[in-house]
Parts: structure tokens; sequence; C-alpha cells
């Protein structure tokens, strides 16, 4: 998944100085999940996560998971 414009378009979306985006990318940066993008853009290379089981929707999948990851 690929992020136009940079970390000069992703502040602007999140309302935040260039500074700030650069902050809230380097630890993802650093685990790998993110990237630079050939165009200069930003690249997401973690993977998607799971879709839900049949009938259960993601919320409460995400919310099962987290009780389960509590015990």
């Amino acid at each position: 998944m690929l992020l136009d414009g940079g970390q000069r378009e992703f502040a602007g979306l999140l309302g935040v100085t260039r500074v700030t985006a650069n902050r809230a990318l380097a630890r993802p940066r650093r685990d790998g999940l993110v990237g630079p993008a050939r165009d200069g853009g930003i690249e997401i290379l973690a993977p998607a996560p799971p879709a839900p089981p049949p009938g259960q929707s993601a919320l409460t999948a995400a919310a099962v998971a987290r009780a389960s990851d509590a015990r």
C-alpha cells in the first residue's frame, strides 16, 4: 500500500507539522513496517491484518484477540 506525497502530505492529512509526522513514522520505519516508496511517497510494508472469521466483525475479532492476550 502506498501513501503518495511522502511526509509532507502525511503531515497535512493529520494536521501536524512535517517534523511531527517524521517522529510518528520513526518507530514503524525502524520496525520495518513502513519505508520510502520509489515515487517519494511512503510505502506501508506491514501485511494487512487477517480477515475476521465468518459471522464476526473486525471489531469483535480485535476485542477477542485482546482478551486472549490479557490472560
